[in-house]
């Protein structure tokens, strides 16, 4: 292969292996980045969670100041997102302190920025969850579940959101009292799973309450107890409002299993804390829940003062369930038929009391339990027999209604357990398949650190060899410079001889001009053999003194005519040595077997496309006549240090020079020398480079 050929080959690896080099981190960076933004988002998500805090606590006890605290945290979000999310909470502080109107103003802000960007579907779904909310609160039960359900399906999207796990309760307790027990349970235990995926332990006593009242629904309070001891566990560290959801629950269990004062505490206890929260509609329920307690225990007095508030609320909140009317009206006439033992009371009272619109069988179940107990009472047999009949109907309807959810339960406990096993199943085909991956990410990393090495040690080859491959352009250079001064007469000889009697001649004014010229010429080419470049201005200088001198010691001689761009001059602009003198003393010897004036030598120096260009021509016989030009090895000693010098300076620049020797076509005769050498080109960089190297 030819050495110039191998050599480029060499260079445009190096270039290539450096380029991929510096390729590969940039593209592990771009796969890090990638694989990283989903966990930045939900980073951020995390961080205003943590923001948001103890204000989302307080809006029970203290919407006022919880308000202040929104207000105060949305003047340093700076993520939009985040601050129409804090914009939701504020409208949840305005509900809680009644202002309707206002709420709902927030809710409608929020839902056109919402339908502005609708990609934003965590806020969108925070803002439907707490629109349930508002409609939960004013008795609409059916809008509410379409919030809700519209909430989990924007929430319920990768990547997961603690704040589906609210969504979810909110859900399953709908479920709960429309009486979908496995339903219920289903989104409980699909809330526990994100509770354990999360890593959240806010929602967990929330969850295991409500799987607590479905086993109690059930009547399995065995596992309902089970369910509330662990619920017992985490509700301390939740907010005020799983607290007081906890204690009602419980006392409902207390209550039908007959454990009646330890009922009552736990209604005490969450009235305090309906007091805290202040909140008429759970003052309702706790107080008509005491009531009965307490009619249970046949302590009237408590029962009387506990149902008169309840009576008394009732009459005020707007959104008590005709099912909780019913049920406080009912226990008031329990109360009164216990305080005045008035059968024309008794006789009043008949099925018809029974609103078709109550739906809940236990309800009915303890209506007609009192009444029947009441009729025995007082004798009226037939009005006994008949409330007897009806409480046994709603018995057994509750029987089966339990009975069938039991069967669901088991149903989709069966089914969960078969689910349980298969993702099992599926964890352990992933932990297979990570650890393949793992094992594909390790090797791929192993491939890649050989394939740096690799480069790196061809990289230091390469250099190697063009260090070695310089030393010897450099020696072969040497050795033609060596050589081009030996065919000259000895330059430092002939000016040490002439430097010791130049004073003795100077009384001679016909020879001390030509001797002061040869010695300025033999200087120079002494200077110029032994660098590789020189200014431009310096070689015009020269080779204008080497022609003074030749004309001095030739009566016939060619004329030498010059056209130079004089900002060219100014600029110190670098040029090989000899550029323009050995192009011009070939023309001298060769172009012109007898000189004569007719005889004509140009050097034109001019600026082309951000070059220099050093054209020498003459109207001579022409470089070698009657042959083609071949190549410039084929020329004289001058020409081939010339150009071997631009080769090699070539090898270390983006940029070429080049060198092209001419015949001039007919019926013109003569010989074109072109040079031209880039502005940028660099001449000392490569050679102080290399000689450290050498060093």
């Amino acid at each position: 292969m030819n050495p110039h050929r191998q050599l480029y080959l060499l260079r445009r690896f190096s270039s290539v292996v450096r380029r991929h080099t510096r390729v590969l981190p940039l593209l592990l960076l771009l796969v890090l980045t990638v694989s990283c933004g989903r966990k930045d988002r939900v980073d951020l998500e995390h961080d205003f969670e943590k923001k948001l805090g103890n204000s989302v606590n307080l809006i029970y006890t203290q919407p006022e100041r919880a308000d202040s605290q929104f207000v105060a945290l949305q003047q340093i979000l700076t993520d939009s997102s985040f601050w129409y999310r804090v914009e939701i909470f504020r409208g949840t502080c305005l509900l809680r302190r009644s202002d309707t109107l206002g709420a709902m103003r927030k809710y409608q802000k929020v839902a056109a920025w919402c339908e502005k960007n609708p990609r934003y579907n965590v806020t969108a779904g925070v803002l439907h969850n707490h629109l349930g909310v508002y409609n939960l609160l004013g008795g609409r039960v059916d809008s509410a579940r379409y919030e809700f359900e519209r909430a989990f399906e924007l929430l319920d999207r990768d990547p997961k959101q603690s704040t589906l796990i609210s969504t979810v309760l909110n859900l399953s307790d709908l479920c709960l009292q429309a009486g979908e027990l496995p339903l219920a349970a289903r989104r409980l235990r699909y809330a526990l799973f994100l509770c354990d995926s999360l890593h959240d332990t806010r929602n967990r006593s929330g969850i295991h309450t409500g799987l607590a009242q479905i086993y109690m629904e059930l009547q399995n309070f065995e596992e309902a107890h089970r369910f509330f001891a662990k619920a017992r566990e985490e509700v301390e560290t939740e907010d005020i409002y799983a607290r007081f959801y906890y204690l009602t629950a419980l006392g409902n269990c207390l209550y039908f299993e007959h454990r009646y004062p330890e009922s009552s505490s736990c209604f005490r206890q969450a009235y305090k804390l309906a007091d805290e929260m202040n909140s008429d509609l759970d003052r309702f329920s706790c107080l008509a829940n005491l009531g009965e307690l307490h009619l249970m225990m046949n302590d009237l007095k408590e029962a009387k003062r506990s149902l008169h508030k309840c009576d008394s609320l009732a009459k005020v909140i707007s959104t008590v369930k005709s099912d909780s009317r019913f049920y406080v009206k009912s226990l008031m006439a329990d109360l009164a038929l216990l305080e005045r033992g008035d059968t024309t009371l008794a006789s009043s009272i008949n099925l018809d009391s029974l609103p078709d619109r109550v739906g809940s069988l236990r309800y009915k179940i303890l209506h007609y339990q009192r009444l029947e107990s009441y009729a025995a009472e007082h004798g009226l047999w037939d009005k006994a027999w008949l409330f007897k009949t009806e409480a046994t109907k709603f018995s057994d309807s509750l029987r089966s209604f339990s009975t069938h959810n039991s069967v669901a339960e088991m149903t989709m406990r069966f089914q969960r357990d078969t689910t349980l096993l298969h993702q099992r199943i599926m964890l352990a085909d992933y932990k297979a398949k990570n650890v393949q991956q793992r094992n594909i990410i390790l090797f791929s990393l192993l491939v890649i650190i050989v394939l740096a090495l690799l480069a790196t040690l061809a990289m230091l080859i390469y250099r190697r060899r063009v260090s070695e491959r310089f030393k010897k352009q450099m020696e072969k250079i040497n050795g033609l410079r060596m050589n081009l001064v030996k065919n000259r007469v000895s330059p430092h000889y002939v000016f040490n001889a002439l430097g010791t009697f130049l004073p003795k001649v100077k009384s001679f004014p016909e020879i001390d001009v030509p001797m002061e010229l040869l010695l300025d010429v033999l200087r120079g080419n002494l200077l110029n053999s032994e660098q590789t470049a020189v200014k431009l201005d310096d070689e015009v200088d020269l080779v204008k003194k080497f022609l003074a001198l030749y004309d001095l010691s030739h009566e016939n001689h060619p004329t030498v005519s010059w056209h130079i761009d004089e900002q060219l001059l100014d600029r110190g602009i670098m040029i090989p040595g000899m550029a323009i003198q050995i192009p011009v003393e070939n023309a001298l010897k060769h172009a012109f077997p007898s000189p004569t004036p007719q005889n004509r030598i140009e050097v034109e120096v001019k600026k082309v496309d951000e070059k220099v260009c050093l054209r020498i021509s003459d109207n001579g016989q022409g470089f070698d006549p009657g042959h083609s030009i071949q190549s410039v090895y084929d020329t004289g000693m001058g020409l081939k240090l010339l150009y071997r010098t631009l080769e090699i300076l070539n090898e270390y620049n983006s940029q070429q020079a080049t060198l092209t020797i001419e015949n001039l076509q007919l019926p013109l005769h003569g010989t074109v020398v072109t040079i031209c050498i880039p502005l940028d080109y660099d001449f000392e960089r490569t050679y102080v480079e290399w000689g450290d190297r050498m060093r």
